[in-house]
């Protein structure tokens, strides 16, 4: 039986993080973080074999009770698999990874930029690529037959404090390219939230 609850959950079902819980080497801070992140998921199916307490500051004898009941095999049955962890984690990946082009392409400053640039489908593709891989890149473009400089900013929760150096640092190449007799700079800034790789699913 595999559930959708406790969705947070799930990577620590994952083969390495139940071997982990099962050693006793592992440090106790580590099997009681994997310990309690299971016992959330399986709490929502209220099973029988779970007698541990609601609200409860867990320790190694908590650990060494639920590992034995993992022995046991009794919630075989219940655990879900790698292939469905993966699964699900692919599957959200890809829908915030559409989210993501959606929330970029149809707000007010992309659909200006469109109206500069020409709106046509290898344009968009381009920007939602290098708006959602870069956290800042610098083009030269064309509008109305005259070349301009595009620069494209993605501001990240994990630069606070350092946009106003990334953006002077970016004008610095920009002048250099003003050599070039570009007519004008078109400056686009996006917000977005740093996400967790798919790949932490392992951890």
């Amino acid at each position: 039986m595999e559930t959708l609850f406790a969705f947070s959950t799930l990577p620590y079902f994952m083969p390495e993080n139940i071997e982990a819980l099962l050693d006793k080497k592992t440090p106790i801070d580590r099997r009681k973080q994997i310990f309690s992140n299971q016992l959330k998921y399986l709490k929502e199916l209220e099973l029988e074999e779970l007698d541990f307490p609601e609200y409860k500051v867990w320790d190694e004898q908590d650990v060494e009770k639920y590992c034995n009941i993992l022995r046991s095999g009794r919630l075989d049955k219940y655990m879900p698999s790698e292939a469905y962890i993966r699964e699900v984690f692919t599957l959200d990946q890809q829908k915030y990874e559409e989210a993501q082009k959606e929330t970029i392409i149809t707000s007010e400053n992309f659909q200006q930029l469109l109206q500069i640039l020409g709106n046509n489908e290898n344009t968009v593709e381009f920007l939602c690529e290098n708006i959602i891989n870069q956290r800042i890149s610098t083009y030269t473009a064309t509008a109305d037959n005259n070349p301009i400089s595009l620069i494209l900013c993605t501001v990240r929760s994990d630069e606070v404090g350092q946009q106003l150096y990334i953006l002077l640092h970016e004008l610095l190449h920009v002048i250099e390219k003003m050599q070039m007799d570009l007519d004008w700079i078109y400056l686009m800034f996006h917000q977005t939230n740093m996400r967790d790789n798919i790949e932490d699913m392992k951890r």
